[in-house]
């Protein structure tokens, strides 16, 4: 006896509750900068701008900075050899294939290799 699979509706959950949790939140009325300001506020806000400014002369009298935090990159390596660039070539892949075995058979970098064959080329004439 083989048993029948039974279909289920995978929404049904979603039907009965309703789509409540995904509705758009109402966003508040904003209320107009002009009437939030109070004359009280600006004081506050001057006082503390006072106060701020007199911290950092402080600190700075005493040898620190208020910026910690400020943190710069160092470089990863510094290049040993000449400057290089990526460079993107069209060859045949038998010639890749090629100059790719006699770089492995001789223990070459790719980069390597081509300085190695550049350099047995015959010298610019002027």
């Amino acid at each position: 006896m083989s048993s029948t699979p039974t279909r289920t509706n995978p929404f049904a959950r979603i039907e009965n509750e309703g789509l409540d949790d995904f509705k758009p939140k109402s966003t508040p009325i904003p209320v107009s900068r002009t009437q939030d300001k109070q004359p009280t506020d600006i004081a506050q806000a001057i006082t503390r701008a006072e106060e701020k400014t007199k911290l950092v002369k402080l600190a700075e009298n005493e040898g620190f900075t208020i910026n910690n935090f400020d943190e710069k990159p160092i470089p990863a390596r510094i290049a040993q050899d000449a400057k290089t660039f990526l460079k993107t070539v069209r060859i045949h892949v038998s010639d890749w294939n090629r100059f790719q075995l006699w770089c492995h058979e001789n223990g070459y970098t790719h980069r390597k290799g081509f300085q190695v064959l550049a350099a047995s080329l015959p010298p610019k004439k002027a």
